[in-house]
């Protein structure tokens, strides 16, 4: 159950949002987008609220409903790459127009992901559509970041040549960052505040981004790294779509499964001081980020970069 927020302009405004928002989720049919249920409007007198109605997710019985927090929890690290794999699945149904009108999420991540099933084989559902968009016949969506900065791809920005609303592109890129807070615990730009990450993609060169951006990937593990790496591509005419990631997604699971045969190993083989920035290796964020190797680290790389 979600309740809209009250920083509209009245009931009126706010069953206008909730409307849109029902009408894209209730034509949303697949096992890895959180089903809709309804909406309800509820008196101006009682709550002035208009709630949306899912389903309820308590994590597999653990508390943790979201992706983020579910994959925080140690117990629950090999099934990092089923969720990841589950979630691109997900994106990849909503961009698909052979069934429906193609759906742009606009918001994707960690925490606009529910977990089901149980805990040896969680089923992950993209919800919270309140920022997506239909590509037909409403094609009017937001034009600006809205607080998801960590997430948001380059040209939502207005840093480019391409429309600033969202797109499969931008979502791509969401997917990209959502990849990386899952496999890390942490978000892409985890040492920046939301003001900052909105003035290096509107005031730093595209080559300082690019180089910037390949600084946080090191973090990863080498074949997580090379798919997210494909991802970050601010070009948006070559950027993969949600069936090109699954398909490299499904190719890194295989050789996971492998050369490495667990998840927990593979994030063994980040190296220092990438690994300070990974919950899974650092888990209890003991070596403090804020000054430590990783931050020294990437200090120098930015002063090195002018």
């Amino acid at each position: 159950m979600k309740l809209m927020s009250q920083n509209t302009s009245g009931l009126e405004e706010r069953l206008k949002r909730a409307t849109k928002e029902a009408r894209i989720w209730e034509q949303l049919q697949h096992s890895n987008v959180a089903e809709f249920f309804y909406t309800i409007p509820m008196p101006e007198t009682l709550l002035d609220q208009i709630v949306v109605v899912s389903p309820w997710s308590d994590g597999c019985g653990t508390g943790n409903a979201t992706a983020s927090s579910f994959l925080l929890d140690p117990a629950n690290i090999e099934a990092t790459p089923m969720i990841i794999q589950g979630i691109i699945a997900g994106l990849e149904y909503m961009h698909d127009p052979t069934t429906k009108p193609a759906v742009f999420h606009g918001d994707l991540k960690g925490n606009n992901i529910l977990i089901f099933g149980t805990r040896e084989a969680p089923i992950p559902r993209i919800t919270d559509f309140g920022l997506s968009k239909m590509e037909a016949p409403d094609s009017s969506a937001p034009s600006v970041v809205i607080g998801a900065a960590h997430w948001a791809a380059p040209e939502l920005f207005g840093t480019g040549d391409s429309s600033t609303v969202i797109s499969a592109q931008s979502d791509v890129w969401s997917l990209g960052a959502t990849i990386f807070e899952l496999v890390t615990g942490r978000p892409l730009f985890h040492d920046k505040q939301f003001i900052a990450v909105v003035c290096f993609y509107v005031l730093e060169t595209r080559r300082h981004r690019e180089q910037e951006v390949a600084d946080y990937l090191m973090c990863l593990p080498d074949p997580v790294r090379q798919v997210v790496h494909r991802i970050f591509v601010e070009d948006i005419a070559v950027r993969p779509t949600a069936t090109d990631v699954s398909i490299m997604w499904e190719t890194l699971r295989t050789q996971v499964q492998i050369h490495e045969h667990s998840w927990r190993s593979l994030m063994t083989t980040v190296q220092a001081p990438h690994f300070l920035h990974n919950r899974v290796t650092n888990p209890d964020g003991g070596r403090v980020l804020s000054d430590g190797e990783w931050a020294t680290w990437m200090t120098n790389q930015r002063e090195q970069r002018g």
